[in-house]
């Protein structure tokens, strides 16, 4: 018997043939044995998919392969083993075992190809693991199936919805919840395999479900009409659990962009980080070859910096014949996802040693225009507070009445209506009342300004052009960018927006870097935390630094986006212009003319602006 580790043969023909596996027969105490072999795409056998997570890279079990010792990690040797016991005689296709890992150029390669292995395959099997003591898994899908079962049944989801959205079943549902929030479901890889799989099969140990039976429970699910009565919370809970998500997207066949998926999925969990993107490209119908062969998108390249991934990500996000605006949100996931930290660009700037010129180069090259998506003034700075006490005091003393002072339409009681009659007033069934200050406005500043980190991090960039920041203050240690025009350390400014149209909306508040003044530009983006200061100059806007805004409840904000990004020209028209800006003499200007608040900015200077600190 041989005691050379096995190691694939090159596969024949890149692109034309691929590797399958079997579970060679055996009893328990046998060991696994495996064999592997070539078959060209075009006459391959039908086969049975595999998809699960890869587990602890130290804990390996050892199998033969073709005759060879081969390692394999835990939960995939587990996986085998119950394979075994089950009879699987089919052909496998598995990535650990049918691609081989050492070869950079074939796992390039696989990249591409994934999402047609899934989708060729007969079915896939999902291996979940091994279940924990007490079945608590194993429990879960017999559970699914039984609703099926009933939802299938004379009586169908009328039924499903008297006997199992009940209290009673409340933990069986909460058990299945926490199955859905399982190791498996939180990996990148299988989002791809799992929405790409003709048929799949959910193997837990010794239990099993077929999908299917998932798949009439939440269609069940969503049709119903819960207006009538209170949605149970256990519902709420299990519809936005990632299996339902994704069993959702298969059933309607939902199409996606890249910038969908990242910003679903980008806090999905990998261990090689350039995953957190290559794993979406299968299922991105944006991205790979198109009808006439180029390809669009990133492209999977395994010998990539971890940054020039990044890089490829914000090429892909510019402004294009499909996309009007740099997509900053796109890119905020991009770094997010992607975890890019200092020692990420430091180490890429150091690759170019000597060659600064070349990098140069390639930042000039992905220069885009940046166009926020809001834009409003700083009407008051309150620099320098020194403590939580201090800062009260100071929001104290302000003229809240100049800001949140706006009129509101109220319903008059019936007995004030008939006096308003009386004295000839027409009867009128509202009255206009001053609005007090929100109860929170302030309130949410203080908090802010005691438990957020993130000020910290509001740093100056004087020496900034337009929204290129110079490389040299990229680089800067953390520290010395909060010195950066700020030797004191002195803790940023409070800044309070304009509000000219009084009418519409309270005013905001928030945090910006200390070289703020008052006529500077409060820049925002759809979906982005982190907002931008930005002053008039001579020929255009420059970037004056970092600033976080601190919202309230009178705003009624979605998300990270002010109210006043919604259009003044009424719904559907696309727009996200506040009409809150205005001119250098004061009057409100139509904000339709975007390229007056346009800069150009590079990915390196975005990634300083958008990591977290």
């Amino acid at each position: 018997m041989s005691t050379e580790e096995f190691r694939h043969e090159r596969l024949k023909l890149s692109g034309t043939f691929m590797r399958l596996l079997q579970i060679q027969g055996g009893t328990k105490k046998d060991a696994l044995s495996l064999r592997i072999t070539q078959y060209a795409i075009h006459r391959r056998p039908a086969y049975i998919a595999i998809s699960y997570t890869w587990g602890n890279a130290a804990d390996t079990h050892l199998v033969r392969v073709n005759g060879r010792p081969f390692r394999v990690r835990s939960n995939l040797w587990h996986l085998l083993w119950h394979l075994r016991q089950r009879g699987v005689s089919q052909f496998l296709w598995i990535d650990a075992l049918c691609i081989d890992q050492a070869n950079l150029e074939e796992r390039n390669f696989h990249v591409q190809l994934m999402g047609k292995i899934y989708d060729s395959a007969d079915r896939t099997i999902v291996w979940l693991g091994l279940p924990s003591e007490d079945r608590r898994q194993a429990r879960a899908l017999e559970f699914v199936g039984e609703m099926a079962t009933t939802i299938r049944g004379k009586q169908g989801s009328a039924r499903f919805r008297d006997v199992y959205l009940s209290d009673k079943y409340a933990a069986r549902w909460m058990n299945l919840v926490g199955l859905c929030h399982g190791v498996y479901w939180t990996r990148t890889w299988i989002i791809q395999e799992f929405l790409q799989a003709k048929e799949v099969e959910v193997v837990c140990g010794t239990a099993s479900l077929d999908w299917k039976d998932f798949e009439d429970v939440v269609r069940t699910m969503r049709a119903i009409d819960f207006r009538e009565t209170e949605k149970p919370a256990f519902m709420d809970l299990f519809a936005h659990t990632l299996p339902v998500r994704l069993t959702a997207r298969r059933i309607s066949h939902t199409e996606s962009t890249l910038e969908e998926l990242l910003a679903e999925f980008y806090d999905s969990r990998c261990a090689e980080r350039r995953d957190k993107v290559y794993g979406m490209l299968g299922i991105a119908d944006d991205c790979g070859e198109n009808e006439t062969g180029s390809y669009r998108g990133p492209k999977p390249d395994y010998s990539k910096n971890i940054v020039e991934v990044f890089f490829e990500v914000f090429k892909y996000l510019r402004p294009s014949e499909a996309r009007k605006h740099l997509s900053v949100q796109g890119v905020c996931l991009a770094v997010r996802a992607l975890g890019i930290t200092q020692a990420d660009i430091e180490g890429y700037v150091a690759s170019f040693a000597g060659r600064m010129a070349s990098l140069e180069a390639v930042l000039s090259e992905l220069q885009c225009p940046l166009t926020p998506d809001y834009v409003n003034i700083v009407d008051e700075v309150l620099p320098g507070w020194t403590s939580i006490r201090d800062l009260r005091q100071r929001l104290d003393q302000v003229d809240w009445a100049k800001y949140v002072g706006h009129e509101v339409k109220r319903k008059v009681s019936r007995s004030a209506a008939d006096s308003l009659q009386r004295t000839g007033s027409g009867g009128r069934q509202t009255e206009y009342v001053r609005s007090p200050l929100p109860p929170d406005l302030v309130e949410n500043v203080v908090q802010a300004a005691s438990q957020s980190e993130d000020l910290l991090h509001l740093y100056n960039y004087s020496l900034a052009s337009e929204c290129v920041i110079p490389l040299e203050d990229v680089l800067l240690h953390e520290e010395d960018k909060r010195r950066a025009n700020n030797t004191g350390l002195t803790k940023p400014s409070i800044v309070i927006e304009s509000n000219l149209d009084r009418d519409v909306e309270p005013v905001r508040l928030g945090f910006a870097c200390t070289d703020v003044r008052a006529g500077d530009l409060i820049c925002q983006f759809r979906g982005v935390d982190i907002a931008i200061i930005a002053r008039r100059v001579a020929g255009g806007l420059k970037i004056v630094g970092r600033a976080r805004m601190v919202g309230h409840q009178g705003l009624r904000e979605e998300g990270a986006a002010h109210p006043g990004c919604r259009s003044r020209k009424g719904p559907g028209s696309g727009r996200m212009w506040s009409g809150l800006v205005g001119s250098t003499e004061g009057n409100s200007r139509d904000t339709d003319n975007e390229h007056e608040w346009t800069m150009q900015t590079d990915p390196m200077s975005l990634w300083e602006l958008l990591a977290p600190g």
